[in-house]
C-alpha cells in the first residue's frame, strides 16, 4: 500500500526508509514521461556517481522544466531523470 498518494504519482516506502513513486500513463505501452522515481539523500551526488557508472541523464529546456548539467529544480526538489534500457524514463528526486 502506497504510503502517500497524489493526482501524478503513489510513493512507496519500504523497510530501511527507500522510497520509490510509480506514475501512471495513457499508454500502457510505454509512457513518454517519467516512469518510476527514486528518492536519493543527494542528487547531485547521485547524478555524478551514475554518469560514472555509464548513465545518461536527459537534457530538458521547456516551461516548467529546466535542467543544469542534468538536474532540474522540479517544483522545489532537485531531480534528475534517465531511460532504462527499454526507454523507460527514470527519475531521482531528492525531497527535504
Amino acid at each position: 500500500m502506497p504510503s502517500q498518494a497524489h493526482s501524478w504519482a503513489l510513493i512507496y516506502e519500504l523497510d530501511g526508509g527507500t522510497r520509490f513513486s510509480v506514475f501512471a500513463s495513457a499508454n500502457p505501452a510505454r509512457g513518454g514521461h517519467t516512469q518510476m522515481g527514486f528518492s536519493v539523500a543527494d542528487v547531485r551526488a547521485a547524478v555524478a556517481d551514475l554518469r560514472k557508472r555509464g548513465v545518461v541523464f536527459e537534457d530538458y529546456d521547456e516551461p516548467g522544466l529546466r535542467t543544469i548539467d542534468g538536474v532540474a529544480d522540479f517544483e522545489g526538489h532537485d531531480a534528475a531523470w534517465f531511460k532504462d534500457s527499454e526507454g523507460n524514463v527514470i527519475e531521482i528526486v531528492e525531497f527535504d
